[in-house]
Formats: structure tokens, C-alpha cells, sequence
């Protein structure tokens, strides 16, 4: 039997004066029971929840990195340095390797070793940043795993910016009542 999603809006404002209206929460909640089911045909219920999630904290820390660089490309004439950590660590971002940026994860989506990519990109963040060594998934080239369908979750999770304050909070919230 299917579950149904109980999905009741936020409609509150955010800093930028940006407000979540139920057809975007409905259509992000369509994107992510979408994804699940892609995933849920060939693996364990229990493993899909920690591969989709490891994927969703990629995409995430990702979009966060990109907002921050363009922000400080911006702020170049002021001294802003889009190459410096800190700029990035100091606002509670991670700093993301160049081989682990969404957009390269989104480029091999359809290449057969997807499954090692994301996991050496998962190696690269861990390397990068202290307080996630030994923390996320690594296990994205089990065989076990459809490659078809992981580079067709990767597809789902590209058209969805987690970047913006407005998207992180409806998305995560959404996120944890399917799963």
C-alpha cells in the first residue's frame, strides 16, 4: 500500500522576503519520493535511506560551496578571495574539492563507473574537511547498486537547488518525512 505524505506548508518569511508556497513543497516532495522509488527496486530499504541520504549531503554541500564562491567572486573588488577556505569555513561551509562539485557528479551521470566517482568524490570531501573523515557513504560502486539508476537519481537531485536558504529548509524537512 502506498503512503500517502502529509505535507503542511511554511508559509513563514525568510531574511530575503521569500516565501515557500505549497506547490513548491509539493513539487519538491514529487522529486524526492521519485528518487526513493528509483532506488528502492534493487537494494534493501535499509540501505537506500543511507545511499540517497550520502547523495542528498553531496548535492547539498555542493550547491552551499557554489552560492558561496559566486557570492565572493562578487566581493573580489572588496577583498574577497573565492580560492581562500576560510572565506568558505568561516560561514559554515565546506570546503568542496573540484572533483567532488555537484556539476562533474552531474556530467558523469551516465558514465558506468558513476558509482566509483561518487565515491572518490566522497573521499576528496573527506580529505578536505576534518569533522567528515570517516562519515559519509563510500559504498556507491557496490555492485549491488544499479548504476542505471543511481545516474538517474543524480539526474533527479540536478534539477533541485539546494543552495538558497528557502530551498535547504523546505527540502530537508520534506526529505525526512519520506524517508
Amino acid at each position: 500500500m502506498a503512503t500517502k505524505l502529509k505535507i503542511k506548508p511554511n508559509l513563514k518569511k525568510i531574511p530575503e522576503q521569500k516565501t515557500v508556497d505549497s506547490d513548491t513543497i509539493n513539487s519538491y516532495a514529487k522529486k524526492l519520493f521519485k528518487a526513493a522509488d528509483a532506488l528502492r527496486k534493487n537494494i534493501d530499504a535499509g540501505e537506500y535511506k543511507h545511499t540517497t541520504l550520502g547523495l542528498i549531503f553531496l548535492k547539498y554541500i555542493s550547491d552551499a560551496f557554489e552560492e558561496r564562491r559566486r557570492e565572493l567572486i562578487k566581493e573580489k573588488s572588496k577583498g574577497a578571495d573565492p580560492d581562500e577556505r576560510t572565506e568558505y569555513s568561516s560561514v559554515k561551509v565546506f570546503w568542496v574539492p573540484e572533483e567532488s562539485r555537484w556539476s562533474k557528479i552531474r556530467d558523469s551521470a551516465k558514465n558506468p563507473k558513476i558509482g566509483k566517482i561518487i565515491d572518490d568524490a566522497m573521499i576528496a570531501i573527506e580529505r578536505e574537511n576534518d569533522s567528515l573523515k570517516g562519515v559519509l557513504p563510500k559504498d556507491y560502486a557496490n555492485p549491488k547498486l544499479d548504476k542505471m539508476n543511481l545516474g538517474k537519481l543524480v539526474d533527479l537531485f540536478s534539477n533541485i537547488n539546494l543552495g538558497e536558504q528557502i530551498n535547504q529548509k523546505m527540502f530537508w524537512v520534506e526529505f525526512m518525512n519520506i524517508f
